[in-house]
């Protein structure tokens, strides 16, 4: 009953810190990705571009398919799909925004869960102040602010990071068990669903802490080491063939996204001062949502150093996979966003769990008191600025503000892309619009001038 109780209250104040966020107007991209659930477009073209003469026009996009029929899950198993052409553009969004936010709820009470029913904890005092941090992680201002983007790194993100994780962190205490290696060929097989980037990363992970087990093998606590090697060989098996089913459902997609990947963004080009620039202007705009993270990865690697201590096997795959994840975002120059640091995010959460399964000490609590104070305060204040935000400056009734020109199909943002009206996607270039408007409709439209930037 208590433990019921504990994840009843996990669920309303889940839901309660994000009340600000759900009303939120759609935004650039935010409409594309509303429509994969609410209209579950198929494969290989997902991404809403137009609507011409009441006919949407899906694109293709440049990333794996199956980032998009996992997105398109919350569109079947809620009513959302069936029930929001009957909603008003308020509680579309809100709706859009509670639902994409079930993904990381489902992973949260997932890990509260194993925590609840966990054995391996050294004594009851820390087991409570695992379970007071994973609340207070769940409401700080990196998880309330990503969880309600209308994205994939929010949703597939989570679900492929974050069942890898989940498996490894059952396995610090059920390692033995006979469902352990099936659950762990299946979860890397998944960690190879999402964006190629995520996959990539697992897949290197996997080879960084075999190379650790191979040539520093006193790092590592080691009961049998070919055990060991064959977890490790049961997780690149799954991860590569997650990887060519990913390539085999939606070729076009798969390679696509590579080739976006390697591209690097517009960070790639400049000159190296200007890259430099760029990254110092990213990170202050960043770090700020991003030091809940920055002091899960810090403090967990600052315990096992000074345990002076071999590290538990799936607690440094954990925390490896996670800092890649976290590093190849941080270092690259593409675009300052922090949603991109989800998947980063929830693979620690479930690293710091298991560091504190094996103790900590009194020094240690002390340190981790003084973190927890510190993100209810950031958490506090972030609340304090999205309410503003969304309440006093109107993003939750400015959703008629743009006026619709008559006699042109007008370029319209993301809180037009699953409405009713036609337009083209304000990202698009002119010349590609009126392509995409003659090619669809016979009339013979014109696309409306692209109005300037704001500013």
């Amino acid at each position: 009953m208590k433990k019921l109780l504990i994840l009843f209250l996990f669920i309303v104040v889940y839901f309660a810190a994000r009340i600000p966020m759900y009303p939120q107007k759609m935004r650039g991209e935010d409409g594309g990705f509303a429509a994969i659930p609410t209209k579950l477009p198929t494969l290989p073209k997902y991404m809403i571009t137009a609507r011409v003469e009441n006919k949407d026009i899906f694109s293709h996009i440049n990333h794996p398919a199956l980032n998009y029929e996992i997105l398109k899950i919350v569109g079947v198993v809620t009513p959302l799909s069936s029930k929001w052409t009957q909603l008003s553009p308020y509680w579309l969004t809100t709706w859009c925004r509670v639902c994409f936010s079930l993904y990381e709820l489902v992973f949260f009470l997932a890990l509260l869960c194993l925590l609840l029913f966990s054995s391996s904890f050294p004594s009851r005092s820390i087991k409570n102040w695992t379970l007071v941090t994973l609340f207070i992680y769940a409401i700080s201002p990196l998880a309330v602010s990503t969880s309600t983007w209308l994205q994939l790194d929010n949703t597939a993100g989570v679900v492929t990071s974050g069942f890898f994780a989940l498996v490894l962190l059952w396995g610090v205490e059920h390692s033995k068990s006979k469902m352990f290696l099936p659950l762990l060929f299946l979860s890397s097989m998944v960690g190879a669903f999402g964006k190629n980037e995520w996959g990539l990363m697992l897949l290197i992970s996997l080879f960084f802490v075999w190379a650790v087990l191979l040539f520093f093998p006193q790092i590592i606590e080691i009961e049998k080491k070919k055990t060991l090697h064959k977890i490790l060989l049961i997780a690149v098996i799954g991860c590569i063939f997650g990887h060519l089913i990913n390539w085999l459902y939606g070729p076009k997609n798969y390679t696509g996204g590579m080739t976006f990947m390697l591209a690097g963004g517009p960070g790639a080009v400049g000159s190296m001062s200007e890259k430099i620039t760029r990254f110092i202007v990213f990170t202050v705009r960043r770090f700020p949502i991003l030091l809940n993270l920055v002091f899960a990865l810090g403090f967990s690697v600052y315990v096992l150093w000074k345990k002076r201590k071999p590290v538990n096997f799936f607690v440094l795959i954990l925390l490896v996979y996670s800092a890649g994840l976290f590093s190849m975002f941080f270092f690259s120059l593409a675009f300052p966003i922090t949603r991109y640091f989800t998947p980063s995010f929830v693979v620690a959460m479930a690293a710091l769990i298991a560091i504190c399964q094996e103790g900590l000490s009194e020094k240690n609590k002390k340190i981790w008191r003084g973190v927890l104070i510190f993100t209810v305060l950031h958490m506090l204040s972030s609340t304090l600025h999205r309410s503003v935000e969304t309440f006093a400056f109107h993003y939750v009734d400015g959703y008629h503000e743009q006026p619709i020109p008559q006699g042109c199909v007008p370029f319209l943002d993301g809180q037009w892309m699953i409405r009713g009206v036609d337009y083209v996607f304000e990202g698009l270039p002119e010349y590609g619009a009126q392509d995409m408007v003659d090619e669809n409709s016979p009339h013979h439209l014109k696309v409306c001038p692209k109005p300037p930037p704001a500013g």
